[in-house]
């Protein structure tokens, strides 16, 4: 029985681990990368984010509107730069 609740609960951890590592959708909680690059583009300028949390970050803060598309994520909000 001890062994099978201490499955339960190694099977749970995996679970949240691999959720935390692939979930950039959430404001003001910890963010883990995944180590791609993450760019955004407008009609103005190229913008390059350091990673994922990044972009995250930076449209909880300011409100700008991202549209993932593949690897990249590109910024939908007008004259947004940041360099």
């Amino acid at each position: 029985m001890k062994f099978a609740f201490g499955l339960l609960c190694f099977g749970l951890a995996i679970v949240f681990a691999q959720a935390a590592i692939g979930s950039y959708d959430y404001c003001g909680k910890p963010c883990t990368d995944s180590g791609s690059i993450t760019c955004a583009y407008n009609q103005v300028c190229y913008n390059v984010f350091i990673n994922p949390c990044e972009m995250k970050k930076r449209n909880c803060d300011f409100d700008d509107r991202f549209l993932q598309v593949g690897l990249a994520s590109c910024l939908l909000s007008a004259n947004k730069c940041r360099f």
